[in-house]
């Protein structure tokens, strides 16, 4: 249920024109936004590392989402 909030509440705001905004070189901060909220939601201490976490609990990253969307967007355009 926890996953489902955070897809629904946190990756949702993450996606929205990631675009535009996922290259920038601040957007190293909402990433470490996003590991906070992981480390949040599964009980982790924060010098724990998150890859694991990210992988059991089949979260994309903020730089895979960007790649993820970069790649959905090319291939819309390629399919006119």
């Amino acid at each position: 249920m926890i996953r489902s909030i955070y897809f629904a509440y946190f990756q949702s705001r993450l996606r929205y024109g990631i675009m535009f905004w996922g290259g920038e070189v601040k957007s190293v901060k909402i990433f470490w936004l996003q590991k906070k909220m992981i480390q949040l939601i599964t009980g982790v201490h924060k010098r724990i590392s998150c890859r694991h976490i990210f992988r059991e609990f089949q979260i994309l990253t903020l730089a895979s989402l960007y790649i993820l969307e970069v790649l959905c967007f090319i291939k819309s355009i390629k399919g006119i």
